[in-house]
C-alpha cells in the first residue's frame, strides 16, 4: 500500500531537521513522501525523493508568537491541501500546530504528532505556552509517539496508552549522502578505531546548555584527575555556546580540550570515532539521541538517571548510569570505566547490536502505525 505521508515542521530548529530527515529518508523509496517546513530546512539532509515545501518564516523559536503570520499560515493549509496526503505527521512544536490540527480534524486527515519533551528543559523560552499547546494537542491526535516508557506512563493517566506509541530516538546528525556513506563504511571504521589508546578520550558533544549539566562533568573531571594525576585520559567538550558559565576566570581543570564551535559532520565523525566513551551528564534531559550516535560507533555512554535516558542505557553492558548532578559519581563511574578499556570496547560492541536491533524495530513500529492510523480513517 503506497501512502502519501506529509511531515510537518514549521520550526527552524536545526536539530529537529534531523529527526525530520530520519523519518522521510527511510520511506521515501516505498511512499510518496513530503515535508512541509521553514525557509531555513537544510536539503542536504534529505534524499532527492522527499519534496520539501519550506513556506515557513520563523527565525528563532517555533512557540514565538513574534513569528506568527495569517497569510503564511494560510499557505500553509493550501499547500497540505495540494498534498491530499494520506496522513500528516508532525515532528516538532511549533505555535501553528494547535490551529493545523483542528483544520485537518475537519477535514478528517490522520494526524501524528511526537512529543519531544513533555517537560520543557529548565531555562526554555516560552515553557509555559508549550505546556499549554502540548495539553491540547495530545488530546487531539489520532497516535502520539513520545521517546520513552515513562512518558507513555504518565500521559497515559490522561488519554489512555492505545494512542501513545513508544519509538526509540535513533537518528544522526549528518547530511543524507555523508550517513548513507558512513553505514556503508561503518564496520570497518569501528574494528579500525575502536578508540585512541594513546590519548584514550571521554566526549561531550553538543551545544553548551545550563539543563546539560557541565558544571558537574567538570567537577567530577576534576575529581578524577586529582585521584589519578598520571593520568593520559582527555576530557573533550565539543560544541557552540557559552562556555564562560562553566569556566570561572578563565580556568578549567586539566587535560580538558574545548572545541567551542559548531562541529562539522567530518569533525563529529572523528571525535566519535576517537573516543573511548560518551558522557551526557544531563540534569533535566527528556532524550538524547546522542545515546543511539555513540552506540553506532561502538561507543559506551555514561548517562544521569533524568528523563527517559535510563531506558536507553542496560547498565554495565552498554553503559552507566549515575543520579544528575553528583558529581562524586560521576567521578567514581569514570574511574571505574576507564580503568578497563578492554571492557570499554566489549560494551561498545553490546550497545552497536542494541542499536542494531532497536532501529530494525522502529521502523516496523511506524509502519504499522501510519498504516493503521489510514486504515482507521478509511
Amino acid at each position: 500500500m503506497t501512502l502519501r505521508l506529509c511531515y510537518v515542521l514549521l520550526s527552524p530548529t536545526f536539530g529537529m531537521y534531523q529527526v525530520a530527515a530520519d523519518l522521510a529518508n527511510r520511506f521515501c523509496d516505498e511512499h510518496e513522501v513530503h515535508l512541509v517546513c521553514a525557509e531555513s530546512a537544510p536539503r542536504d539532509r534529505f534524499a532527492a525523493a522527499v519534496h520539501l515545501h519550506p513556506l515557513s518564516k520563523a527565525r528563532s523559536s517555533g512557540m514565538d508568537p513574534a513569528t506568527l503570520d495569517l497569510l503564511t499560515l494560510l499557505q500553509i493549509m493550501r499547500q497540505i491541501s495540494a498534498i491530499r496526503p494520506d496522513l500528516v505527521h508532525f515532528v516538532a512544536p511549533h505555535i501553528w500546530n494547535l490551529p493545523l490540527i483542528l483544520w485537518l480534524r475537519l477535514k478528517k486527515i490522520p494526524i501524528i504528532y511526537t512529543l519531544h519533551d513533555l517537560d520543557p528543559h529548565h531555562g526554555t523560552r516560552f515553557s509555559g505556552l508549550m505546556r499549554f499547546f502540548n495539553s491540547c494537542i495530545v488530546r487531539l491526535v489520532d497516535q502520539l509517539f513520545v521517546y520513552g516508557r515513562v512518558y507513555k506512563e504518565r500521559l497515559a493517566e490522561s488519554i489512555g496508552p492505545e494512542r501513545i506509541t513508544i519509538i526509540p530516538l535513533l537518528h544522526l546528525f549528518l547530511s543524507y549522502e555523508q550517513e548513507q556513506r558512513l553505514l556503508c563504511n561503518l564496520a570497518a571504521l569501528n574494528e579500525i578505531n575502536p578508540g585512541s589508546q594513546d590519548s584514550p578520550s571521554v566526549l561531550f558533544f553538543g551545544r553548551l546548555e545550563l539543563y546539560k549539566g557541565l558544571a558537574t562533568l567538570l567537577q567530577a573531571w576534576q575529581q578524577f584527575i586529582e585521584a589519578a594525576p598520571s593520568t593520559r585520559e582527555r576530557l573533550i567538550i565539543a560544541g557552540s555556546g557559552d562556555i564562560a558559565p562553566y569556566s570561572p576566570g578563565g580556568e578549567l581543570p586539566d587535560r580538558v580540550e574545548v572545541r567551542n564551535r559548531f562541529i562539522s559532520d567530518d569533525e563529529a565523525i572523528a571525535l566519535f570515532s576517537d573516543c573511548s566513551l560518551l558522557v551526557l551528564p544531563y540534569l533535566d534531559a527528556t532524550q538524547s539521541a546522542l545515546i543511539a550516535v555513540a552506540y553506532l560507533f561502538g561507543k559506551p555512554v555514561v548517562v544521569t538517571r533524568s528523563g527517559a535516558l535510563p531506558e536507553y542505557v542496560v547498565p554495565g553492558e552498554t553503559g552507566f548510569v549515575v543520579a544528575p548532578g553528583d558529581a562524586a559519581q560521576l567521578a567514581a563511574t569514570l574511574q571505574i570505566a576507564l580503568s578497563n578499556p578492554a571492557r570499554l570496547r566489549v560494551m561498545g560492541e553490546a550497545g552497536y547490536r542494541w542499536y542494531q536491533q532497536r532501529r530494525v524495530e522502529e521502523y516496523q513500529t511506524l509502519r504499522d502505525v501510519y498504516l493503521k492510523a489510514v486504515q482507521r480513517h478509511a
